[in-house]
């Protein structure tokens, strides 16, 4: 978690995210972390789905 902080500090806006069960979308039973870098109006959509961004 240390490691994440300092890895999104460095990356500026950006969500962090860990997914831990199935309900939490995770598909392989083990912790792990997401750093995703973000801009206004990328589109991404969270939580992750299958639709297209914009939608």
């Amino acid at each position: 978690m240390l490691r994440a902080a300092e890895l999104a500090a460095e990356a500026g806006d950006c969500n962090v995210i860990t997914s831990r069960g199935t309900s939490a979308t995770q598909t392989v039973r083990h912790l792990h972390l997401h750093l995703v870098p973000r801009t206004d109006g990328d589109g991404l959509l969270l939580p992750w789905t299958d639709a297209p961004a914009g939608r």
